[in-house]
């Protein structure tokens, strides 16, 4: 039996779905610097952070910005 491309779209949703609600999930209670330190240190790209906490990615790589320069000093 073989998956087309229909059924490959609508699992593929379904699990982008689960995942944001598990990352949302895992960062709930956070203030916005530290939900974005866990979600780039579970991999995911600015992008895929902005998309999950529903802000602008310029502002989650603004965020990730002024961390890693904070650290620095």
């Amino acid at each position: 039996m073989t998956v087309d491309e229909k059924q490959f779209h609508e699992l593929s949703r379904k699990l982008d779905i689960l995942i944001r609600l598990t990352a949302m999930n895992a960062v709930a209670g956070k203030n916005l610097s530290e939900q974005v330190v866990t979600l780039s240190s579970l991999g995911f790209k600015p992008s895929e952070i902005g998309a999950i906490l529903v802000k602008p990615t310029n502002l989650i790589t603004a965020t990730l910005s002024n961390i890693k320069r904070k650290k620095r000093d």
